[in-house]
C-alpha cells in the first residue's frame, strides 16, 4: 500500500495514534484521494512552510504536470488478455482488480537535480521507500495511465505499448498543470460532504505523512533549517517554537470546530522534536 498521496492516499502509518482503521474499498479511496492531494498542494503544506508559490517537483527532479494516457482497447482484445499482460510486468505491483502501481527505484528523500530556491519536493512512495512512478488503471474499455510528469509520461506509455501490443490502439493523453487542478477542482465533490469520520481520519493521514516528511525538508521560516536541526540549538528553536504554533493556529483558525483540520493533533510533532515542554 502507498505511504502518501497527493494522487494516491491509501493508510495512515506507524504507531503516532491509535485510530481504527477505516473501512473503505480501494475504488472509494482512489476516487476521494485528489481531495487530499489538492489540499496539500494548494493549501496546508505551502502556506506551512513560507510558500506562496512553490514549484513542485517529483523524486526524478521533473517539476509536476499531471499526464492522463488513455489506451482504448481494441475490439478484439479481452480484458482477461490486458490484465494478464500488466500482471506479468515486472515494474507494475497489482493493488486492485484492475489497478496496478508503477514502481521504480527506492526514495532518496530529495529530488535529483537542482530546482529554485522555493521548489517543494513531493515524492509518492510505497511503505519500503520505493518510488510510485504513476498508476494504471482499466476502466471504460481502456488503459488508463496517470502520472505527474511529461518524463514520466512518455517512458509508461512506451512501456505499455510494448506491453499491450495488439491489444490497444494508439493513446490520447490529457494534460493539467498544478494551477488548472486547482481551477478543477472547484467542481468537485467539497470534503465536507463526505461523513465526517471518513474526512478525519484521511485527512489526519495525510496531514501525518506530509508533516513527517517535512521534519527533514528546509523550511524558509526556520532559517531554511529542518525542524530536526532547528531543534538542535537553543536560538533555532525559538523559531520552531513559533513555527509549530503557526501551524497549530493556523489549523485551528477553522470556523467549524468538528472540521478535520480543526481537530488535527499536533502533540506527535512536538514530543519527536524534544520540545513538549514548550508547548502552550
Amino acid at each position: 500500500m502507498l505511504q502518501t498521496e497527493s494522487h494516491w492516499v491509501r493508510k495512515a502509518e506507524g504507531k503516532r495514534s491509535q485510530r481504527a482503521k477505516l473501512a473503505i474499498d480501494d475504488d472509494t479511496l482512489r476516487s476521494l484521494a485528489h481531495l487530499f492531494t489538492t489540499a496539500w498542494l494548494f493549501d496546508v503544506l505551502p502556506k506551512a512552510m513560507g510558500r506562496d508559490a512553490p514549484h513542485v517537483y517529483n523524486a526524478d527532479g521533473d517539476e509536476v504536470v499531471f499526464h492522463k494516457v488513455r489506451f482504448p482497447i481494441m475490439a478484439k482484445a479481452t480484458h482477461k488478455a490486458v490484465v494478464s499482460k500488466l500482471d506479468a510486468t515486472t515494474d507494475l505491483q497489482k493493488e486492485s482488480a484492475g489497478f496496478w502501481n508503477w514502481l521504480g527505484g527506492r526514495s532518496t528523500g530529495r529530488p535529483q537535480g537542482d530546482g529554485p530556491s522555493n521548489a517543494l519536493h513531493w515524492n509518492v512512495t510505497m511503505e519500503d521507500g520505493t518510488v510510485v512512478l504513476g498508476n494504471i488503471e482499466i476502466k471504460d474499455r481502456a488503459v488508463l495511465l496517470s502520472v505527474n510528469s511529461a518524463a514520466r509520461a512518455a517512458q509508461g506509455a512506451q512501456m505499455l505499448r510494448g506491453v499491450l501490443a495488439g491489444l490497444v490502439r494508439a493513446p490520447l493523453t490529457e494534460i493539467q498543470t498544478i494551477d488548472q487542478a486547482r481551477e478543477s477542482s472547484a467542481d468537485t465533490p467539497p470534503i465536507e460532504e463526505l461523513p465526517l469520520e471518513v474526512a478525519t481520519g484521511l485527512v489526519h493521514a495525510m496531514l501525518d505523512k506530509q508533516y513527517r516528511a517535512v521534519l527533514d525538508e528546509p523550511v524558509p521560516m526556520l532559517g531554511d533549517r529542518s525542524p530536526r536541526q532547528a531543534a538542535r540549538t537553543p536560538a533555532a528553536r525559538e523559531k520552531l517554537v513559533t513555527w509549530l504554533e503557526f501551524l497549530e493556529n493556523r489549523s485551528g483558525s477553522q470556523t467549524d470546530p468538528t472540521d478535520p483540520m480543526a481537530t488535527y493533533d499536533f502533540g506527535w510533532l512536538w514530543r519527536d522534536l524534544g520540545l513538549e515542554n514548550l508547548r502552550r
